[in-house]
């Protein structure tokens, strides 16, 4: 068990100035970074959903097609806010949702493309907590502070999470000369 930390350079896909990913085996997981494209095509071919947050279903849409993301073995894209039926920003258990919904979860891999904000990481730790996907792949779009970074691995007790990475694309190119930053983290 445990989480390590690995670093892997940037360029591509989403435009990056670096990445660094941690993964249970060390390394940098896919053994080389092109942006966002080569960690989503790291698991091509496995039946996987996309969720996002509001900012980055912003970049994702920027700079991939949905035809894309399909492409890449995305079956289904979803916002945070909504993956969890709005109940863990009121403190409560996800929904239960049917055992033939329940079956299908448990065999797609869940990447989430997030920024590290607080609400995202609450979001996220009780997901880790009471699992409803087969594994997890977790992309930051900024850089995840040690301590939320740690609240994430109390919360994987079902060891589940196969990657944590950080792709510097926490903002979205206009043209060639402009670009809106994010916000807070």
């Amino acid at each position: 068990g445990g989480w390590r930390v690995g670093t892997a350079g940037g360029g591509g896909g989403i435009e990056t100035t670096a990445s660094a990913v941690w993964s249970k085996s060390g390394g940098n997981g896919t053994g080389k970074d092109e942006g966002a494209e080569a960690h989503l095509g790291s698991f091509q071919g496995q039946r996987s959903v996309l969720i996002l947050d509001a900012d980055t279903l912003r970049i994702v849409s920027t700079v991939m097609s949905q035809r894309d993301v399909l492409r890449l073995g995305v079956a289904l894209v979803m916002r945070i806010e909504d993956a969890d039926g709005g109940t863990v920003s009121a403190g409560g258990p996800a929904p239960p949702v049917s055992s033939s919904v329940s079956r299908l979860y448990s065999t797609l891999t869940a990447v989430y493309f997030i920024r590290p904000t607080k609400s995202n990481i609450r979001r996220l730790r009780q997901e880790l907590k009471s699992p409803r996907f087969g594994s997890y792949r977790i992309y930051s779009s900024h850089v995840i502070r040690d301590l939320r970074l740690q609240d994430l691995a109390e919360a994987d007790v079902r060891e589940r999470v196969e990657v944590v990475g950080e792709i510097y694309g926490d903002y979205v190119g206009l043209d060639g000369w402009h670009f809106i930053s994010g916000g807070e983290y």
